[in-house]
């Protein structure tokens, strides 16, 4: 069963501009980040968050820190949301915590 804890984790992340799994709830108004171990490699899994997070609005804000289609190494704080659908939880990106990693 997925865990209730948030955890940090260091990723290479690509932000998609929609979400296309069905199972996530509400999923036409969630974006999607791939999560990479290494650029141009596939990804790990994917984690979603709703366009009016802190994430979607680090997408919006013009500084280009984070782009659609484009890899970054960052630190990313995921969760498991049994909130939505406890049927189908699904993997939540919350707050990216740092846009780069400390050695």
């Amino acid at each position: 069963m997925p865990s209730d804890k948030l955890k940090a984790f260091q990723v290479i992340l690509s932000p998609l501009a929609s979400c296309n799994n069905e199972l996530v709830p509400n999923s036409e108004n969630k974006l999607t980040l791939k999560l990479l171990a290494r650029d141009n490699t596939k990804e790990i899994t994917q984690a979603y968050f709703t366009k009016d997070s802190s994430i979607g609005k680090l997408l919006d804000d013009g500084s280009y820190r984070l782009s659609y289609g484009k890899a970054k190494p960052c630190v990313v704080t995921l969760k498991w949301n049994h909130e939505e659908n406890p049927e189908m939880p699904f993997l939540e990106a919350l707050e990216i915590v740092s846009f780069r990693w400390n050695p």
